[in-house]
C-alpha cells in the first residue's frame, strides 16, 4: 500500500471514533466542565479521597490496599489499620500535597501537573523522614536537581506517573466499584481525565485496527515506522514556518516586539514559548508551553523568576497583577506568575491543534491575538491609575 492510502484509511478510522466518542459523550468530562483538570490541589483531593478509608465510598481501606500494591509497599511494613489520609499537611519547611500515615511512618506523595519544582522541595521534605517519598507527575519524570538536591530517585525517593501507576491504579478501583454506580462513575470520569492528560484518550478497538491494517504487510509497518520518525520533525516545520512568522506579524500589528522565543530550540525546553514586549521592554506577556509543544499551555505576565525571561517587572506593576488576579479571573503564583491563565480551548495541543495551523486565519491565532489584546488592556487600565 502507498503512504497516501495508508495515511487515508488511518484517516478513516480515527474519523469514525471520533464519530463514536462524541455520540456516545465519551468527551463529556466534569473535570474539564469545573476547569479544574490541570489544577493540582482537585488531582490531589481525588486521589486522596479514594485512598482514605474513612471517605464516603464504602470501600473502607480496599482502595489504599491496592494503591499500596501498585507501589510495592508491603502491608507488614506498612499497616493498613487506622491509617490516615490529608492532603496539604504544612511541614515547618513547606507543604506536602498528600500524605499516607500510619503509627508513626509517613507517605509523601508531591503532586505536580503543572507547577515548577520549587527549590529544595524534596530535599526539605526528606529531612522529616518519611517512610517513603513518591514524586506524582503525568509522564513520571525525575525531579530537577533544584528540588532534589542531593536525593537520589530510586534510593531516597521514587518517580511516579499519572500515565502508568495510578492510571492501573484507578482502573483496579474501577472493578472493586462495579456495583457503586455513583462511585463507578466517578472513578471512569477521572480515569477519562487521566488519559486525555496523558495522551492515552484513543480507544483500544481504534489502535487495534490500525495495527491491523500495518501488520497486513512488511511494507505498511515500514512505512508507519518511517511517518514516527518524523513526525516531530514536521511538527516543528509547523511551528517554524507557520505558528511563528504569524505570531511576529501580530506583534507587529500591536507595535510589540518577540523576545525569547525558543519554540524551535534544539535543546528542546520542557517550558517552550515566546515573550511579547512594548519597545520600551517594561514588561513581558508570555506564551509557554508547560510541557514542550503539548500540555498547558498558558498566558499572562510572568516575573523575572521564570525561565527564559529577561525582563523584570517593577515592583508596583507585580503587585498590582498579584492584587487583580483573581479579580479578573486569573491565577497567580508565587513567584513566577503575578497573573496567568491557561488557554481554553487550546491548553492541550492534540494533533489537530498543529493540523488547524496549516489554514490560513486559523483560530489559534486568533486565539492568541484577542489573549495579547486582553494582557494590553491590563497594562492600560495600570497606566491609568498609575498617571491618575
Amino acid at each position: 500500500m502507498n503512504l497516501e492510502a495508508l495515511l487515508q484509511q488511518v484517516f478513516l478510522i480515527s474519523q469514525k471514533y471520533d464519530e463514536i466518542a462524541e455520540r456516545t459523550g465519551e468527551n463529556f468530562n466534569i473535570f474539564n466542565i469545573l476547569r479544574v483538570s490541570r489544577l493540582e490541589l482537585p488531582h490531589s483531593n481525588v486521589i486522596a479521597a479514594l485512598l482514605n478509608p474513612k471517605e464516603h465510598h464504602s470501600k473502607g481501606n480496599t482502595f489504599l490496599k491496592l494503591f499500596l500494591k501498585k507501589l510495592d509497599i508491603n502491608e507488614t511494613e506498612f499497616s493498613l489499620e487506622n491509617a490516615k489520609v490529608k492532603t496539604e499537611v504544612t511541614l515547618d519547611n513547606g507543604r506536602v500535597d498528600i500524605v499516607i500515615e500510619s503509627g508513626k511512618k509517613s507517605i509523601f506523595i508531591e503532586n505536580k501537573i503543572d507547577a515548577d519544582d520549587q527549590n529544595k522541595q524534596l530535599e526539605r521534605y526528606y529531612k522529616h523522614k518519611p517512610y517513603k517519598l513518591f514524586y506524582l507527575t503525568l509522564d513520571g519524570r525525575d525531579a530537577r536537581e533544584e528540588s532534589a538536591g542531593n536525593l537520589e530517585e530510586g534510593r531516597e525517593y521514587s518517580s511516579i506517573s499519572y500515565g502508568d501507576e495510578i492510571l492501573q491504579w484507578l482502573k483496579e478501583c474501577l472493578k472493586e466499584s462495579v456495583n457503586f454506580p455513583m462511585l463507578r462513575e466517578t472513578i471512569q470520569q477521572y480515569i477519562n481525565l487521566i488519559k486525555i492528560l496523558t495522551g492515552q484518550s484513543r480507544s483500544v478497538e481504534m489502535s487495534n485496527e490500525i495495527i491491523d491494517i500495518l501488520l497486513k504487510d512488511k511494507d505498511n509497518y515500514l512505512t508507519a515506522w518511517e511517518l514516527r520518525a518524523v513526525v516531530e520533525t514536521a511538527t516543528e516545520r509547523i511551528i517554524k514556518e507557520h505558528f511563528s512568522p504569524e505570531v511576529k506579524k501580530i506583534a507587529d500589528k500591536h507595535n510589540l516586539i518577540v523576545l525569547d522565543n525558543n519554540l524551535t530550540s534544539k535543546d528542546k525546553p520542557r517550558h517552550s514559548g515566546f515573550n511579547l514586549s512594548d519597545e520600551k521592554k517594561q514588561w513581558t506577556i508570555r506564551f509557554q508551553f508547560e510541557h514542550r509543544w503539548s500540555n498547558g499551555f498558558l498566558y499572562g505576565f510572568p516575573s523575572s523568576k521564570c525561565e527564559h525571561v529577561t525582563i523584570s517587572l517593577n515592583e508596583n506593576l507585580d503587585k498590582y497583577l498579584r492584587n487583580k488576579a483573581q479579580e479578573l479571573g486569573y491565577k497567580s503564583s508565587d513567584p513566577w506568575w503575578p497573573l496567568f491563565k491557561f488557554m481554553e480551548p487550546y491548553e492541550n495541543w492534540t494533533p489537530n491543534v498543529y493540523a488547524e495551523l496549516l489554514n490560513p486565519n486559523n483560530e489559534v491565532l486568533k486565539k492568541i491575538e484577542g489573549k495579547i489584546i486582553e494582557c494590553l488592556e491590563i497594562i492600560k487600565d495600570y497606566n491609568s491609575q498609575v498617571n491618575y
